[in-house]
């Protein structure tokens, strides 16, 4: 079995464990309006039980999140190879492999109050959180040991 369908199929354990509708490929955001990261059964730190989300980025998009975005964001909680995160999330450029990810707090997403769609299930069998005014530069989990710099991690 693919590593990326056993973490697919642990992730869709998890989620519907907890409660969570997943959403069919074709659900449009409008369809999708439960709101878990604002007015959520539980939250959505507490529906991913702490875990974070991922956001795959891809090499001409390295550096240009660290400040955050307010733009649509489209991000996963399954860990993903390079090679499989653009099957299994169906990304646009899907020549390009996404060997690099930001990772982020789900808890911080949801103290900036910001619209958190999902989960949805992709064209390409994954599944996806749908980040409606993108994410904080707080969400993004810092790697450095003192905790004040924040970049993307490799991903192999």
């Amino acid at each position: 079995m693919p590593s990326g369908r056993l973490a697919t199929i642990l992730d869709l354990d998890m989620l519907l464990g907890r409660g969570l509708r997943i959403y069919p490929p074709w659900a449009t955001l409008d369809e999708m309006r439960r709101d878990i990261g604002v007015a959520g059964l539980s939250g959505l730190a507490a529906t991913l039980g702490g875990r974070w989300l991922l956001r795959y980025v891809a090499r001409w998009q390295v550096g240009k999140l660290l400040n955050g975005t307010t733009d649509r964001t489209y991000v996963t909680s399954t860990a993903f190879s390079p090679t499989e995160a653009g099957r299994w999330l169906a990304l646009p450029s899907p020549w390009a492999r996404r060997r690099w990810a930001l990772l982020l707090d789900a808890a911080e997403i949801e103290r900036q109050r910001r619209p958190v769609f999902g989960p949805r299930i992709t064209r390409g069998g994954g599944i996806e959180f749908v980040l409606e005014q993108g994410f904080p530069e707080q969400a993004i989990v810092s790697m450095s040991p003192d905790g004040t710099a924040r970049w993307e991690i490799e991903v192999w």
